[in-house]
């Protein structure tokens, strides 16, 4: 096996994340949460820049419509 450096860390504060999503261009990444919680980084920056409460279970699938402007 290779090793490889990591591009991007979540910054998770111990919460698991269940799942993860690049944006078509691959300047965002779209993390769902155990709290219910999605959170959106930017990935130059390496910043989480929007966060909301999904519902009250955990996030566990997420898509991007083809623009990159709607979360599913």
């Amino acid at each position: 096996m290779s090793k490889f450096d990591p591009l991007f860390k979540l910054e998770t504060n111990k919460i698991p994340v269940h799942s993860v999503l690049f944006s078509e261009d691959e300047n965002m990444i779209v993390g769902g949460y155990e709290d219910g919680f999605i959170r959106i980084c930017d990935t130059h920056s390496k910043r989480i820049t929007k966060e909301f409460k999904a519902h009250d279970l955990r996030v566990r699938i997420i898509a991007w419509n083809k623009r990159d402007r709607c979360i599913a």
